[in-house]
């Protein structure tokens, strides 16, 4: 983690961010007025550091039209509660980021809280460091701060941005600055102006576009080093150009589309493109000859076609055919998913939770054809005491997800339990969602909307 007093470094003189530092220093309203007027006199100062300095209200209201940009006023004590309320809504006003104020009344202090939960670092972590500004409403001229420093400083990578509330002109400060994977996500405000902008950013490799209706002109995405792009939900106005230029980008490896209403011939185009990897179409009314192209995709390793409720016996036997499958997912549908295995003997991760239609039977197939099998769920499966007997011979296997399969007896669960306990658990996922070994209680049990434990 980074603290702040090491982000400041970066907005120190020679960065356009010169610092008036007051840190630990007592200081009467008539001296504060005395620096911040001289401050103020010079024109070049933007940022005041007064940690410590046993502030009150009255000190920030001397700091009203000064010119100053970023304030942080930690531990400073008389500041918090009420207070903090009024000098936020100053903050407002006058276009400050604030570092350090808390309120139990207001339920996120806007300004410079690019923090997490613990207080006083700034959300990053390492390869790659992330700048998080996540689910914080910010301006434009804001936006263009945080930014700005964060390219000064230079080892920012990753930017957060769900939910902030970002608009064409929020996306016009990213040009030239460096950030090679950008969470944009629940931005509705973005639209296809947004969009268009972000595909045309320079180095962007990885890009979360969901639920910000960014589409009708993503053609900048036909060029560049896109090598992931997610835009899940119903109605982000993706249309088929958008898709060919994205299926066009020759470095587009992965792509997430779930909950996407597209037509046949849109999904077509994206199963066409021979070099992805990783294809999730999770929830999208896709079927028969839009899958087909995939069988000759020789790159493809992870695929996830949960609840999508219009395959059919057909598109499970297609599956089977691919053979190159390292992870497959196909929760909640609606008949039995074990021919999707077929020739698919490299798996090593497979979800069919809430496939109810599997049955002993099917789990026979999937035995016979998986001998790598690492993590498995069949929750809910309508499996018994028979399946249960193959899975003690599944020697690769790590974790199991059993719950909601009444007819397998407690003791076999716990018998099961046990060896799996005794194997090398090294790479077991800690991902939340993962949950506890097949009893009832598991997490998995708890996700009513049949979201998948393996993502893409």
């Amino acid at each position: 983690m980074l603290d702040f007093d090491t982000f400041l470094k970066g907005i120190c003189a020679g960065t356009g961010y010169p610092v008036v530092d007051l840190n630990n220093q007592k200081v009467t309203l008539k001296e504060f007025k005395t620096i911040i007027d001289l401050a103020f006199g010079q024109g070049s100062y933007s940022v005041l550091k007064a940690k410590r300095c046993d502030l009150l209200p009255a000190h920030i209201e001397l700091l009203k039209g000064k010119g100053f940009k970023i304030l942080d006023l930690r531990k400073n004590s008389k500041l918090q509660g009420d207070a903090a309320i009024n000098i936020m809504n100053l903050a407002e006003q006058e276009g400050w980021l604030i570092y350090g104020l808390k309120s139990e009344k207001t339920p996120k202090l806007r300004g410079l809280d690019i923090l997490n939960d613990q207080g006083e670092d700034i959300v990053v972590s390492t390869n790659p460091p992330v700048l998080d500004l996540s689910n914080q409403s910010v301006t434009v001229d804001q936006f263009a701060l945080i930014v700005n420093i964060a390219f000064e400083i230079g080892f920012f990578s990753v930017l957060k941005a769900r939910n902030c509330g970002l608009t064409p002109a929020h996306i016009a400060q990213l040009k030239g600055k460096g950030f090679k994977e950008l969470d944009l996500s629940h931005n509705p405000e973005l639209g296809s102006d947004g969009g268009k902008k972000i595909s045309e950013l320079e180095g962007l490799e990885c890009c979360d576009l969901s639920h910000s209706k960014v589409g009708g002109q993503l053609q900048g995405f036909k060029s560049g080093i896109l090598s992931r792009i997610v835009i899940a939900g119903e109605n982000d106005g993706v249309t088929k150009e958008d898709v060919s230029a994205l299926m066009a980008n020759p470095h587009l490896r992965q792509v997430h589309f779930s909950g996407a209403c597209f037509n046949q011939e849109m999904y077509q185009i994206i199963t066409s493109n021979h070099y992805l990897t990783h294809i999730n179409l999770s929830g999208c009314p896709v079927s028969g000859d839009a899958l087909a192209p995939l069988k000759k995709n020789m790159a493809l390793r992870a695929l996830n076609l949960s609840n999508c409720r219009d395959l059919t016996k057909n598109d499970m036997k297609l599956i089977g055919q691919i053979g190159t499958l390292t992870h497959l997912t196909l929760c909640g549908l609606n008949l039995s998913a074990a021919s999707a295995v077929g020739n698919n003997k490299n798996l090593q991760f497979l979800d069919l939770t809430f496939n109810n239609k599997l049955g002993d039977q099917g789990f026979d197939q999937i035995f016979k054809s998986c001998k790598k099998l690492r993590f498995i769920s069949v929750y809910d499966c309508s499996l018994t005491d028979h399946s249960m007997g193959l899975i003690k011979l599944m020697t690769d296997l790590i974790f199991i997800e059993l719950g909601e399969n009444p007819n397998i007896s407690e003791d076999k669960i716990q018998e099961l339990k046990e060896r799996i306990e005794n194997n090398d658990l090294k790479n077991r996922p800690t991902k939340s969602g993962l949950g506890f070994w097949g009893t009832s209680d598991s997490t998995v049990a708890k996700q009513s909307d049949g979201q998948c434990i393996f993502e893409l």
